[in-house]
């Protein structure tokens, strides 16, 4: 690999590097190859035929059958959505908790500005109930949750410069590449769904407790 390097190639190719590896070594090797791609940038091609570690490693993964590619596409998408029962049969032990983003199965939620809080509760699309809404500032950064039926409340506070009520703790959130493994644990400590934001700290939508344990069991239903 050293080598390989010393002459700057735009493509490196790996044939099953890992596999005569021990257990334990082959999982450290794995975490100083992501850690290397992270500074060398370079288009690695990893052929291996062990699923878990394509997913570990891979942006990309292709899976071939008899010579032929039968799906190509990012690992949430081939363990989410697989072409056949080959594929489907092929990643049934990968452990989805480990492997899907929370970006996977984000589902909408609604914005509403800090500013316009006033004008929203007395709108004809105002409905008072207990669905959340995410309040955020003018650069749609995210500053708290509330209820539609605590808008008045919400708005209240606001004004008194008092918006406790809106602080958010480090688990009432998660980022859109967090692993569902995190994302169940964040769930496990907060009510029934937490929200996803990205690196600009703006929102992107929530997950429920059902979405993500629905996520994780094959075949399941949304």
């Amino acid at each position: 690999l050293a080598r390989a390097l010393v002459v700057d190639p735009d493509i490196l190719l790996f044939d099953e590097p890992f596999s005569a590896l021990d257990p334990l070594i082959r999982r450290e090797m794995q975490d100083e190859l992501l850690n290397l791609q992270k500074q060398v940038k370079k288009t690695i091609v990893f052929i291996t035929h062990d699923i878990i570690e394509a997913v570990k490693l891979g942006d990309r993964i292709a899976i071939m059958k008899d010579g032929e590619f039968i799906q190509v596409g990012t690992p949430s998408a081939v363990i989410m959505n697989p072409s056949d029962s080959y594929v489907r049969d092929f990643v049934e032990d990968v452990p989805r908790s480990k492997v899907l983003k929370a970006s996977s199965i984000t589902t909408p939620i609604d914005t509403l500005k800090l500013d316009q809080i006033d004008e929203f509760s007395t709108s004809k699309d105002f409905r008072e109930d207990q669905s959340l809404i995410c309040l955020v500032d003018t650069d749609d950064t995210l500053v708290g949750v509330t209820s539609r039926d605590k808008i008045a409340i919400t708005s209240q506070q606001i004004k008194n410069d008092s918006p406790s009520q809106l602080i958010l703790n480090p688990d009432s959130f998660c980022h859109i590449d967090d692993s569902l493994e995190t994302v169940l644990q964040r769930l496990g400590r907060n009510n029934d769904q937490i929200i996803v934001v990205d690196n600009e700290r703006r929102v992107i939508g929530k997950i429920t407790t059902r979405d993500a344990v629905a996520s994780i069991v094959p075949n399941a239903s949304s």
